[in-house]
């Protein structure tokens, strides 16, 4: 690597990198051990470092609203590597969409047919994570989820089938399409009067767009597109005061999408996101909402227990109301903690 790049500099500790100030951004891979990069995530994140970030960076949700709060306490710039998104043939799609008009008429469908070399959960879904921001930029916001699979013996995805929905009347659906060992996909749009295609192989191949439209097809190739630099690209202009798009937000709500996938195979139905904006101030009311259902319970066996001590005639058993009252004040005081959270605007 020194003899390819003889200005790298190489580091053995990657605490190095916190608030170093020869360094302007950092670029975060996937894969090896989670629970380190998730710790190397925090602390840059809370040091306000800039980064980009492969998607999926890990298998956690919770990791993902963790590292959204960190970064809106910080104001650290985070932008997923989300490169589909940025092809200029998607660009095509995504603006005739947003218009409302186009050649094959209303957009009724997206439909993303992905081949893979590995039928495994953990492989599956992180295709999907990554092809689903796809969908959304298209379709808009995704609320709902709704999949089907045929588990094997070895619990893989072979089959897995999921449909989507939003605000939008577009309709997203995607699919695992069988084994290929170069994991190509195909991005279909289907409005009233035709359809259009991109074929999006992974070997470095180029890129093809086909569309018909009242039985004319029309084709183009995009053979100059590098989506490494397409990324650098859109990262430089991000570090330079432009808006982040996708952004770890995109990427949030594709993980949501991932995570749910799974839930709705057990249940056997639908399932609504209902998309919040993380925070710390959000989380202390979900825990203290839980907490205030929790002490209710408690309440209740005090007093039962209370009362049955002092049938026994055990010593003392007549405090068991002023346990419950400090219980109830210790809960109560407790609330005055969201008083460290600025108000809106502050």
């Amino acid at each position: 690597m020194v003899r390819a790049a003889p200005g790298v500099e190489l580091a053995s500790n990657w605490e190095a990198l916190i608030g170093a100030p020869a360094i302007d951004a950092v670029i975060v891979a996937g894969g090896g051990n989670e629970d380190l990069r998730a710790e190397q995530l925090r602390k840059l994140a809370q040091a306000g470092t800039a980064m980009l970030v492969a998607h999926p960076v890990h298998s956690s949700l919770l990791i993902y609203y963790e590292l959204d709060m960190i970064r809106q306490d910080s104001g650290c710039r985070l932008v997923p590597i989300l490169p589909t998104r940025l092809h200029p043939a998607v660009r095509r799609i995504a603006d005739v969409t947003a218009s409302g008009e186009s050649e094959w008429g209303a957009i009724q469908q997206v439909v993303i047919e992905r081949a893979v070399a590995d039928h495994s959960a953990a492989h599956v879904l992180n295709h999907f994570a990554r092809d689903v921001d796809l969908a959304a930029a298209i379709c808009g916001d995704l609320t709902e989820i709704s999949a089907m699979t045929s588990l094997g013996a070895s619990g893989d995805y072979a089959n897995l089938g999921v449909q989507m929905a939003g605000s939008s009347a577009v309709v997203a659906r995607w699919s695992v399409a069988g084994v290929e060992p170069s994991e190509t996909a195909r991005l279909t749009v289907r409005g009233q009067r035709g359809h259009a295609s991109i074929e999006m192989p992974a070997d470095g191949s180029p890129w093809k767009w086909t569309a018909i439209v009242a039985g004319e097809t029309a084709e183009e190739v995009f053979p100059d597109w590098d989506p490494a630099a397409a990324v650098l690209d859109h990262f430089s202009q991000t570090l330079e005061g432009d808006d982040p798009h996708p952004t770890w937000h995109d990427a949030l709500r594709a993980m949501e999408l991932a995570d749910s996938i799974e839930i709705s195979l057990r249940r056997g139905r639908t399932i609504q996101l209902h998309h919040g904006q993380a925070s710390e101030e959000g989380t202390f009311k979900g825990m203290m909402a839980s907490a205030g259902c929790g002490l209710l319970m408690l309440a209740l066996l005090v007093s039962v227990a209370g009362l049955l001590l002092m049938w026994l005639e055990v010593p003392g058993a007549w405090a068991w109301p002023y346990v419950i009252l400090a219980m109830f004040m210790s809960f109560l005081l407790l609330q005055l903690l969201k008083l460290a959270f600025a108000r809106d605007g502050e």
